[in-house]
C-alpha cells in the first residue's frame, strides 16, 4: 500500500410482522408475527404474539436470513446468506427451496452452497412472477420459482453493478442499486430513473449514488414511486414514473440512522421502515408521524433474538420489512476479541529495525499501542527467517537477522504487533515457474502489466493462497499478534479489460467469491486474528465485482476491516460541500459510520489515516488529529496512521498535544 496509490452481515436474523389494515397495539386482532432467532430456525404466531409455532422444517442447517417476505396469496419467502431462495407455502409447515443452478457459489472454499440473495421481489397482481438478485446478477421467474431465467443487464447496467432492491409491480420490474442509482426494465433493456436522487461526486465524470434499498409502487397509480435509501437520506418520492425525485423530509436527522429498510403504501399512507423507528407518511395531508406498528416488535419473546421485521397490513396484503439490531455478537469472542481498540503506526521492515528506539518513542508519545509492520512486502520480499520452500526456492526471503529479538523486545513493551503480508502484488512470484502464476494479457499472451512497477499474480490461483497463508502461519507462529493481508483484491489501474485469469476454473466466478476463497482458507488456518485493508470507497457502497472487496462478505470471515480512508484519495469533488479545513473530519468520520452500519458486530473498523502530505491544502498536525477525532465519533476500534516512509514527525506533534489534554 502506497501513499500514491487509494486504500481503502449481514444481520444474522428476520422477524417477519403481519399487520391488521389499521395501526394498533400488540397483539391485537389480525396481527400475525414470523421470527427467526439469532440462533436460526423459524416461528410463527397467528394472534400478535400471544402463542408461538416453531416452523423450522426444511431449513438448511446454518442458513442466515437477509431478509423475509410474504405474497399476496400469503406464502412466505425466505432470502438467505448462502442458501439462496426458500418458500413456505401458506398453510404449509415446510419450508421448500426455490433455487436454480445458476445460483451456485463459485468459488472453492467452504461457503454455502448457493450465492447470498441481495434483492427479490413478488409481483403483487401475480404471486408466480418473481424477481431476484444474487448482487451482480439478475433473474425472473414465471412458474413459482420453479425454473429461472437469466435476465441480460443492459441499458447501463452490468456485471459490475450490485442489485439491492428490486420491485415487480403491474408487470414491470424496478431494480435499485448500491450506487448506479434506479432503473426501470423497459424490454430486453433498463432505462436509468435516477434523477433527484442524492449522489456524491467523485469527479467531472464519476459520481455515486445512495444506495436504493427499498422500492414501492403505488398500486393505484404507476406513475407515483417511492424509494428507502441508506446512508441516512431517507425516503423520495416521484409522481412522474421515475423521471425525477424528491425528498420527502423523514422526520429524522441524517446521523441518527443508516437504514431505510422497506417502504410500503396501504390506505392512503406511506410506510417507512429504518433503523431509527417506523413512521407512517399521510399522502393526503403530506406529514410524517411515528407509526404504533412499531409496538408490536417489543412484543416478541426476547428468547429469540429476532433481529428483522416485516410488517404486512393484511387487508391489503402489503407486507413491510424491518430490522433491528438483535444478532449474535462475533467481538466477544476470541480471536476477534483481541484485536479490539488498536491505534497503530504504520512501518516498513527497514525503518522497524534501523530506527527501532525512535519508533518506540513515537508510541509512548503518542499514546499509540500498536504496530503494522511490513513482513511480505508490495514486491513480495518476504523479512522473516521463513522455511517455506517456494519462499526460499524464488528467493523472496530477505535476510533479517535482527527481527526475532526486536519482535521480543516491542512485546515485552506491551506492543501490538500487526504483521502486513501483501497478497497478490507479488514481483517474486509473478516471475518464478515462467510466469505462471502471474495474472496474463489475452491479448499478446504474456504476462499482463499494469501500473509501472506493479506485478499481480492470479487471485484465483489457489497455489498463490497456499504460499501466502503459509507464510502467514509461520509469521503468526513467530510472535506477532495479528496477520494483515494487504493488496487483497484484483488489479484497479492500467488494462485491467485486458487481463486473463488462467487459474479462474468457472468464468461466472465474482471476483469477491475468489478473495472469500483465500481469507475463508486463510482463517482455518490462522488462529491469530486476521485483519484487511479495503480501499476507502469499498466502506461506502457495496462493490464486489470490481476489485473483489465486498465489506460485508469480508465481515463474516475476518476480525477487523481496514478501509484505507485517506481523504487525499477521495476525488476533488467528493464532499466538496464542506470546506478544506473541514472535509478530511467528514471523509473519516462517514467512513467509519457506514463501515459499521454495513457489518455490524460482525468485525472491527480500524481504518488507515492520512499521515502523508497529498493534495492536502491544510496540512500539518490539526490535518491528522481531525482524523482521529472523527474516527472515535465514528465509533470505529482504533486507527491506524499510514505514511509510506515511516516519517511521524507531524503525527506526533499533533497526537502528542491531544494526549496531553
Amino acid at each position: 500500500m502506497s501513499a500514491s496509490s487509494a486504500r481503502s452481515p449481514l444481520f444474522s436474523a428476520v422477524i417477519f410482522l403481519v399487520l391488521a389494515c389499521s395501526p394498533g397495539p400488540a397483539r391485537a386482532a389480525g396481527i400475525e408475527l414470523d421470527v427467526i432467532p439469532a440462533s436460526g430456525g423459524y416461528a410463527h404466531s397467528a394472534n400478535g404474539g400471544g402463542s408461538w409455532t416453531a416452523l423450522p422444517d426444511g431449513l438448511p442447517a446454518g442458513a442466515v436470513a437477509e431478509r423475509l417476505y410474504r405474497d399476496a396469496a400469503g406464502n412466505r419467502w425466505m432470502a438467505t446468506r448462502g442458501h439462496g431462495l426458500f418458500l413456505l407455502p401458506a398453510g404449509a409447515r415446510e419450508w421448500r427451496a426455490r433455487n436454480s443452478d445458476a445460483f451456485r457459489y463459485r468459488g472453492r472454499g467452504p461457503a454455502g452452497p448457493m450465492r447470498s440473495v441481495s434483492a427479490f421481489a413478488v409481483d403483487r397482481e401475480n404471486p408466480n412472477e418473481l424477481a431476484l438478485a444474487t448482487k451482480h446478477t439478475l433473474f425472473a421467474s414465471s412458474d413459482g420459482g420453479a425454473t429461472w431465467r437469466l435476465i441480460p443487464l443492459r441499458g447501463g447496467l452490468s456485471s459490475k453493478t450490485y442489485i439491492t432492491s428490486l420491485h415487480r409491480a403491474l408487470g414491470h420490474t424496478l431494480a435499485g442499486t448500491s450506487f448506479e442509482g434506479l432503473y426501470w426494465a423497459h424490454g430486453s433493456s433498463f432505462r436509468k430513473s435516477s434523477s433527484g436522487i442524492p449522489y456524491e461526486a467523485y469527479s467531472g465524470q464519476h459520481w455515486f449514488y445512495d444506495e436504493v434499498s427499498a422500492i414501492e409502487v403505488d398500486p393505484s397509480n404507476r406513475n407515483r414511486l417511492f424509494a428507502g435509501l441508506s446512508s441516512g437520506n431517507g425516503v423520495y418520492e416521484s409522481t412522474n414514473g421515475g423521471a425525477s425525485w424528491t425528498s420527502l423530509a423523514l422526520p429524522l436527522a441524517r446521523e441518527s440512522h443508516f437504514f431505510v429498510w422497506d417502504v410500503k403504501i396501504a390506505e392512503n399512507r406511506l410506510y417507512a421502515a429504518t433503523d431509527g423507528g417506523i413512521f407512517e407518511f399521510d399522502l393526503a395531508a403530506r406529514r410524517w408521524s411515528a407509526s404504533k406498528l412499531a409496538d408490536v416488535i417489543h412484543a416478541i419473546p426476547k428468547k429469540y433474538n429476532a433481529a428483522a421485521v416485516l410488517i404486512t397490513l393484511s387487508k391489503e396484503k402489503v407486507s413491510l420489512f424491518h430490522r433491528t439490531v438483535a444478532q449474535v455478537n462475533r467481538k466477544q469472542e476470541p480471536p476477534m476479541k483481541a484485536a479490539a481498540g488498536r491505534d497503530a503506526l504504520y512501518v516498513g521492515y527497514y525503518p522497524f529495525v534501523k530506527n527501532f528506539s525512535s519508533v518506540m518513542k513515537t508510541l509512548a508519545l503518542t499514546g499509540m499501542n500498536a504496530l503494522v509492520i511490513d513482513m511480505k512486502d508490495d514486491l513480495g520480499s518476504v523479512f522473516y527467517p521463513v522455511t517455506n520452500a517456494t519462499a526460499n526456492e524464488i528467493k523472496a526471503v530477505k535476510k533479517a537477522p535482527d527481527l526475532p529479538r526486536l519482535i521480543k523486545e516491542a512485546k515485552a513493551r506491551g506492543v501490538y504487533l500487526i504483521a502486513r503480508i501483501v497478497v497478490f502484488k507479488d514481483w517474486h512470484l509473478y516471475r518464478a515457474y515462467r510466469s505462471k502464476y502471474a495474472i496474463w494479457n489475452y491479448r499478446t499472451g504474456a504476462p499482463w502489466t499494469g501500473n509501472p512497477g506493479e506485478y499481480w499474480v492470479d487471485p484465483h490461483a489457489e497455489f498463490v493462497h497456499d504460499y501466502n497463508i503459509a507464510i502467514a502461519k509461520e509469521i503468526a507462529a513467530a510472535g506477532f499478534d495479528e496477520i494483515q493481508f494487504d493488496y487483497i483484491r484484483f488489479p484497479l489501474d492500467g488494462p485491467v479489460h485486458l487481463c486473463s485469469f488462467r487459474h479462474r476454473t468457472d468464468a461466472d466466478t465474482y471476483k469477491s467469491e475468489a478473495i472469500n476463497d483465500f481469507l475463508m482458507k486463510a482463517r482455518a488456518a490462522i488462529s491469530a486474528p486476521i485483519s484487511v485493508d479495503i480501499y476507502g470507497l469499498n466502506a461506502w457502497y457495496r462493490f464486489g465485482n470490481r476489485i473483489g472487496q465486498n465489506i460485508e462478505e469480508l465481515a463474516w470471515i475476518v476480525d477487523a476491516i481496514c478501509p484505507m480512508a485517506y481523504p487525499s484519495h477521495f476525488g476533488g469533488r467528493f464532499f466538496g460541500r464542506y470546506g478544506h479545513q473541514e472535509r478530511p473530519y467528514h471523509i473519516i468520520r462517514e467512513t467509519g459510520r457506514r463501515s459499521i452500519a454495513f457489518v455490524g458486530p460482525q468485525a472491527y473498523i480500524r481504518p488507515y489515516l492520512q499521515a502523508f502530505n497529498l493534495l492536502s491544502p491544510t496540512w500539518g498536525p490539526e490535518y491528522i488529529a481531525s482524523q482521529v477525532d472523527a474516527a472515535r465519533a465514528s465509533g470505529c476500534s482504533g486507527f491506524a496512521l499510514w505514511n509510506a516512509n515511516a516519517e511521524y514527525s507531524v503525527a506526533r506533534r499533533a497526537l502528542e498535544k491531544k494526549s496531553g489534554d
